[in-house]
């Protein structure tokens, strides 16, 4: 009878297929999943009618990565030299100016995870309505990301008067390549207290304060 708890638990899953097709490059992409978690207990105890606790805790995990189709090929297979290329295989992005773009994504990984733990007191005294409580707030971040690494080709017209011209002579308008320096794992605890009181001086007059 003084107690009230709740247990709520959510998982959810994301995907979305890579494809490769040797024969037709211009349906190139890549593979990417999303897996979110969370969980909650909580619980509120009466353990006087004027003095009342409440307790959550919470957990959640969201895990989510990317990365080239299976088999995919990188640019120097088709004959590009002297670039550094990420593994496994892939190709970031081919643009021609009028007529298509093709791209996928490099491997890339973001695992994260967290738990926040509260509790929150109410304590009728009186003339005063005294309110106490703290948090905890945890989080974790990871990354593998390598975006960019592969490199950025541009096709315009300039040098052909037809991008797809200069895309089929090699012809290149730019030509930009990523390196990512990020950190790899990132921790956070943040922590909060409070305390604060409604007193009723008067039926005319209240004061907040905390």
């Amino acid at each position: 009878a003084s107690d009230r708890l709740t247990v709520r638990a959510t998982w959810n899953d994301f995907s979305n297929h890579a494809v490769w097709n040797p024969q037709n490059l211009v349906v190139l992409s890549g593979r990417s999943e999303i897996t979110a978690q969370d969980y909650l207990l909580h619980e509120t105890h009466i353990f006087r009618p004027n003095l009342l606790n409440e307790f959550r805790f919470t957990y959640w995990r969201l895990k989510s990565s990317r990365g080239p189709a299976p088999q995919s090929p990188n640019m120097a297979d088709f004959g590009v030299t002297n670039i550094v290329q990420s593994m496994p295989k892939a190709i970031q992005s081919i643009s021609v100016s009028g007529f298509f773009s093709i791209g996928e994504n490099p491997l890339a990984a973001f695992p994260r995870q967290g738990f926040t733990w509260a509790d929150d007191v109410s304590w009728v005294h009186g003339s005063h309505d005294f309110r106490f409580g703290f948090s905890a707030n945890w989080s974790r971040a990871e990354q593998v990301n390598n975006y960019g690494e592969d490199g950025f080709y541009t096709f315009t017209s300039d040098n052909t008067n037809l991008a797809l011209a200069s895309f089929l002579l090699g012809a290149m308008r730019t030509f930009t390549q990523d390196w990512n320096d990020v950190p790899q794992d990132g921790r956070d605890l943040i922590l909060g207290f409070y305390a604060q009181d409604s007193y009723r001086v008067s039926k005319r007059l209240t004061i907040n304060y905390g």
